[in-house]
């Protein structure tokens, strides 16, 4: 059988249908070790880990699904958070989110979206906790995307203010050097530093130690490595983000009749729900 492959329509219907897998031949797959795409499901307290390791996020405070249009995906659903409500999502104490910054390579990178003021310093997601920070995104007072990661909150401003269009938001460290991207492009980067902190987990929309700096906005598709990423599997994972999703229901197959004494070209079936 040779390998099976989609089309980006097939890909993304299947992740607006919710019917998918991550695809772990994806280039994107490759050292992913938490991938949330946030809003997928509705009429529960979770949003679901569709990486291998399923650390499922809890919705706290009511964070509401919401119908939207995405320009990579299309019509998907997303998160919607209110800082006014204090809604979050805590992704709870798995160490394989624990990361030493000096030490340890990771990237995390998530798609935002405004829709009202977004709070000030607020804290889009990752694990900020005091003044040790370790990794994440977050907005500053006066509206700008950046990064953290270990104890420096400004070494990853971005110069570029959160908007009302979606926008792709990476922060990514080999362990030397960290950088900050914005929609595919690098903005700024730093030498990290600081230590891990196991005791509080990372979440989605707070800063977990101090229970403040709410983020009120649209989120979605959610993503840690345990690895840095280059510049041109982060911009295309910007670009083509459904190369990662692995559709349910859709078949490919190829078979060589002997009667034929050739090989029938691979063909797709759809199956029945």
């Amino acid at each position: 059988m040779g390998a099976w492959s989609f089309t980006p329509e097939q890909r993304k219907a299947a992740f607006r249908s919710g019917r998918f897998v991550m695809d772990r031949d994806s280039a994107q797959a490759q050292g992913c070790i938490g991938w949330w795409p946030l809003g997928i499901h509705g009429g529960n307290a979770k949003d679901w880990d569709y990486s291998v390791f399923k650390n499922h996020g809890t919705r706290t405070n009511g964070p509401t699904r919401k119908a939207v249009h995405h320009p990579r995906w299309g019509g998907v659903h997303a998160l919607e958070l209110a800082s006014a409500s204090s809604q979050y999502v805590d992704l709870g104490d798995s160490s394989l989110l624990d990361f030493t910054p000096n030490t340890d390579p990771l990237t995390i990178a998530i798609s935002v979206k405004a829709t009202t003021q977004p709070g000030a310093n607020s804290v889009v997601a990752g694990k900020w906790v005091a003044n040790t920070q370790t990794y994440g995104i977050w907005i500053t007072g006066t509206d700008e995307i950046a990064g953290f990661i270990g104890g420096d909150i400004n070494g990853l401003d971005t110069g570029v203010n959160l908007s009302d269009e979606w926008q792709h938001i990476v922060v990514s460290s080999d362990a030397s050097t960290a950088r900050s991207f914005v929609d595919g492009d690098e903005k700024n980067s730093t030498t990290p530093g600081g230590e891990a902190v196991a005791e509080w987990n990372p979440v989605i929309g707070r800063r977990q130690s101090s229970n403040d700096r709410y983020f009120n906005g649209l989120v979605d598709d959610l993503r840690i490595y345990n690895r840095g990423l280059s510049s041109s599997l982060i911009k295309q994972s910007h670009n083509e983000p459904w190369r990662m999703v692995y559709p349910l229901g859709v078949r490919r197959f190829s078979f060589a009749p002997a009667a034929a004494g050739g090989t029938i070209l691979p063909q797709v079936m759809q199956l029945a729900s």
